[in-house]
């Protein structure tokens, strides 16, 4: 696995934007065109978006998901995320003993049926709990549409460390790890589907 740092932390702003933004504002001030506002409006959105998270990380070098990186179904199958490619993934760690991560399930079940390009994996940080006892704890919080996925072994971990929960990774269609987000917020808000435009533009 790449050196992490080839990433950069954010704090207090979105650097990968900023610079939209001030030339946006620019062009702006010399001219009010309406497309150039909605390109203005847009980036302030997804900023927004953004600063909800305690955290953001966007990742500059080429580090993308290894073979090895498995996670196991409902079923206790092995699901390697590589072969997700061709969909913006987006990989979010979860526990049932982590109150920010339940109240996001919801939204994040709401993602999942709102966008067929992006493929929403809610991985479970339970270490005692079944496959079924995940299911009813879903289906009872309002995320019934989220599948259930649980971690083994050692790779998943090197590869997507968890500081905390929850804690979620953007994977681009070409299965590059882009962005880090820890902390929880509304995935399916209107200003969350901005920010995926924006991943799937950008990658």
């Amino acid at each position: 696995m790449q050196d992490r740092s080839s990433s950069f932390v954010i704090t207090g702003g979105i650097a990968c934007l900023l610079i939209l933004m001030a030339v946006g504002a620019g062009m702006i001030r010399a001219n009010r065109d309406p497309q150039i506002e909605a390109v203005q409006v847009s980036l302030d959105t997804v900023k927004g978006f953004l600063a909800t998270f305690k955290n953001f990380e966007s990742f500059e070098g080429p580090e993308v998901v290894a073979e090895t990186s498995v996670i196991y179904d409902g079923a206790g199958k092995p699901v390697r995320l590589a072969d997700f490619k061709g969909k913006l993934v987006v990989l979010n760690f979860w526990a049932t003993w982590c109150a920010p991560c339940v109240a996001e399930l919801h939204s994040l079940a709401a993602l999942k049926l709102k966008r067929d390009d992006i493929e929403v994996i809610a991985v479970s940080r339970d270490l005692r709990k079944s496959a079924a006892e995940l299911a009813d704890f879903l289906e009872n919080n309002k995320a019934k549409a989220l599948d259930v996925y649980q971690s083994q072994g050692i790779e998943l971990d090197q590869q997507f460390p968890n500081r905390g929960l929850p804690t979620t990774y953007i994977i681009s269609p070409q299965g590059k790890i882009i962005y880090k987000m820890e902390g929880d917020t509304d995935w399916s808000s209107d200003s969350a589907l901005a920010f995926f435009d924006f991943a799937v533009k950008q990658n």
